[in-house]
């Protein structure tokens, strides 16, 4: 089951479709932030459907709730992206003790470089608490998603809100 799993995450990230910036301590020599972009295709409607249809979810996970939290986003991505080609800022993480030190900026700002050097349009999701980091980006929210945990199995009280952002290519003249 491990080597399975672990097979599935080399082939992912071989995937020539996945960007990765990485950000390394040169005092230590560990990765401190990192960018994960993807160069989505576009879908018709029905592969949005099949992609639902054969997402992986590990056997021990709350299924219900993974669906809640995921399904939202994941329907109103396909809504937003379409059959169109993106470049997807699938993760940017930085870690505690290094944030406030624009790590972030400087992965989302090379992200975003190579999304306009390929004159595609960006397309992320953010947390309330990272949300103004994207807009000073220049994206903008077209849409948002609030789930209820506790109606899920989650605990009770807990909101999970993201935004859904997208960010028009800027060409080398600086117009969209």
């Amino acid at each position: 089951m491990l080597d399975r799993e672990i097979e599935r995450e080399l082939e992912f990230l071989r995937d020539p479709i996945n960007w990765y910036i990485w950000v390394v301590d040169t005092a230590t020599g560990e990765p401190v932030a990192y960018g994960w972009w993807q160069h989505a295709k576009g879908q018709s409607e029905e592969e949005w459907k099949a992609s639902w249809e054969r997402r992986w979810r590990p056997p021990e996970m709350n299924h219900a709730l993974a669906d809640a939290r995921g399904g939202a986003r994941f329907w109103k991505r396909a809504r937003i992206l379409g059959s169109g080609e993106s470049f997807i800022l699938k993760e940017l993480f930085v870690l505690h003790e290094f944030q406030r030190r624009g790590l972030g900026s400087m992965l989302l700002t090379a992200g975003l470089a190579k999304a306009d050097e390929l004159r595609l349009l960006a397309y992320t999701e953010a947390t309330p608490k990272g949300l103004h980091l994207y807009l000073r980006h220049g994206f903008r929210e077209v849409d948002r998603v609030t789930i209820h945990l506790e109606d899920w199995g989650g605990e009770k009280g807990v909101v999970d809100t993201f935004g859904l952002l997208v960010r028009d290519p800027i060409s080398p003249g600086g117009s969209t």
